[in-house]
């Protein structure tokens, strides 16, 4: 099967998986924390997909919570796929955390505890360089 078939496949799961989890689901546990799907990744085949997401707003013990939540409730959204992909095989999902973000912001908290001081610019004597006099 084409790899732009089943990137466009890929990003069809992903954005109605993402609206299923955040307008349809009527899990209150759901409603507790900001779940954002970031990705979704077919086999070529189209038998699985991997679908990654970020839960913000809990600590990890809840974000384990709501990821076993997320699957419980895998059979709903496959049937929810089955009614918007024209594939011959509705893939199986496997849910995954992603904590892509949670490690960028991370970084980004610990290079601002840096106390790093930016290179004094001399633009004069570059510029001297270039002067037609």
């Amino acid at each position: 099967m084409s790899t732009y078939r089943v990137e466009r496949v890929n990003q069809i799961i992903k954005d109605e998986l993402s609206s299923f989890i955040n307008y349809e689901m009527n899990d209150p546990r759901i409603k507790e924390a900001v779940i954002t799907v970031t990705d979704a990744k077919a086999t070529p085949d189209m038998k699985y997909v991997k679908v990654f997401v970020s839960i913000y707003g809990c600590d990890e013990e809840k974000k384990k919570e709501l990821l076993g939540v997320l699957d419980k409730a895998k059979g709903f959204m496959r049937k929810h796929l089955s009614g918007v992909l024209t594939t011959r095989f509705t893939p199986q999902i496997v849910f995954e955390l992603d904590t892509s973000l949670d490690y960028a912001m991370h970084i980004e908290k610990v290079l601002s505890t840096l106390d790093i001081k930016p290179a004094e610019e001399d633009d004069d004597d570059f510029w001297d360089e270039f002067d037609e006099d």
